[in-house]
């Protein structure tokens, strides 16, 4: 089986473009990195033969250690006291030269700190910046202001709730050596 992932090149790094799927909705075949819209669901045989957005199963958490970040927070691949991991398919990507600027990111964003983005604009005309709750991605070889997968706080199912611990009913805030997350098992 091959697979094959859409990848641009642009002054020698590469970018693997996200795709932001609908809940319950059917997932694209192809090449790019498939989200789904909540951070509670993903790409997932339905039963028949089809992959769609489905309610994920907390078991993955089971492999989480201490060298594993939730979706946007720190990480590092030199500072030894930092996780190196990430959640999902988010990975982590400096966005500065110096490799100092770490975080768990989606694939397709820009690295800000080493080249400005001028079709990223906030709405209050800054460039190399997007509104709160959108981030910066390559699309297409140029840059745009894109909504974020999975922002760093929710209440809803496997959202992070490191900064409050707060939950939906009937979800309890379980911790994790670098995170906290909404879940419905147990501590």
């Amino acid at each position: 089986m091959s697979v094959n992932i859409k990848v641009h090149s642009s002054h020698n790094m590469k970018f693997q473009e996200v795709t932001i799927v609908e809940d319950d909705a059917e997932c694209p075949r192809g090449g790019q990195v498939l989200m789904c819209k909540s951070v509670g669901y993903e790409c997932q045989d339905s039963g028949d033969g089809v992959q769609k957005c489905l309610r994920r199963d907390s078991s993955f958490l089971d492999k989480v250690d201490n060298k594993t970040a939730t979706y946007w927070a720190k990480c590092s691949h030199t500072d030894h006291s930092l996780p190196s991991k990430c959640l999902g398919q988010f990975q982590c990507i400096a966005t500065d030269f110096a490799n100092k600027n770490s975080r768990c990111y989606p694939p397709d964003v820009w690295r800000g700190e080493r080249a400005v983005a001028e079709t990223c604009k906030s709405s209050d005309g800054k460039k190399n910046e997007c509104d709160k709750g959108q981030y910066c991605r390559t699309h297409n070889d140029k840059q745009e202001c894109a909504p974020m997968p999975y922002p760093p706080s929710g209440t809803s199912y496997l959202s992070d709730c490191t900064s409050d611990g707060k939950c939906d009913e009937g979800l309890t805030c379980k911790s994790f050596p670098h995170f906290s997350t909404c879940t419905d098992e147990n501590e």
